[in-house]
């Protein structure tokens, strides 16, 4: 569970949040769509510890793991070596790695990686972090959609396995649709939630351009479609 309660935050007379509330719920995954610049980034920074300017109460249980836009692997380590580097207790990274279908890589250099190997190894290092909450801030965003939706199905079968915590920020609805559990729709000046969405169907069995998701598709297009025209009309 994470729980973020009357945050206030600001970069000199820029007010990005205030009396900002939003909760986590344990185990599920949440996804924030919003317009760039809500303030999305800053919130994860806030929730890894990477950011503490700010006033109000953020509760986390749990340890935190978070994958970045950018993979920041060290190009000139194996894939093993970036593991091993970022947890000091001895365990199986062949097997993280096999999650993700990436354990044939363990002896590669990073540097030597396609762009979708290296989205692989991110997220199988942030699940070797052995971390209760995992961030994923956009991540998947450079990659095209067959690769991403393999990538997706790979963590929705890993989070359905493993007690795990996980908030990603995205811009792709079709993205959120298959992952979350619950989408919530971000404004700003200040950060705000618009309207959020819960989807009981199990992920294994949702499906793009059918039922349930087709009609919430819509929904969130038009709300955001409706953000983006508010802002360019003030």
């Amino acid at each position: 569970m994470i729980k973020v309660e009357n945050i206030y935050k600001n970069y000199d007379s820029k007010v990005i949040m205030k009396d900002f509330n939003i909760n986590f719920e344990k185990n599920k995954v949440s996804v924030l769509l919003g317009s760039s610049g809500c303030g999305k980034s800053t919130l994860f920074n806030m929730l890894s510890s990477l950011d503490k300017e700010y006033r109000g109460k953020i509760l986390i249980d749990g340890k935190v793991s978070y994958i970045f836009q950018e993979d920041r692997l060290i190009p000139w380590l194996t894939v093993e070596e970036n593991l091993s580097l970022i947890s000091s207790q001895e365990k199986d990274i062949n097997g993280v790695l096999e999650k993700f279908h990436v354990e044939s890589k363990a002896k590669t250099l990073a540097r030597n990686l396609s762009g979708g190997e290296k989205q692989r190894v991110s997220i199988a290092r942030a699940f070797y972090h052995g971390g209760e909450i995992i961030l994923m801030d956009e991540a998947l965003r450079s990659l095209d959609m067959l690769l991403k939706l393999k990538i997706i199905e790979e963590i929705s079968d890993n989070i359905s396995h493993e007690s795990k915590t996980m908030v990603i920020i995205s811009h792709d609805i079709q993205e959120a649709l298959l992952i979350g559990d619950r989408i919530f729709i971000l404004d700003k000046d200040p950060m705000n939630i618009v309207e959020s969405y819960d989807i009981n169907t199990p992920r294994k069995n949702r499906i793009l351009k059918s039922g349930e998701l087709l009609d919430l598709e819509k929904e969130i297009y038009q709300k955001l479609l409706g953000e983006k025209s508010k802002m360019l009309s003030e």
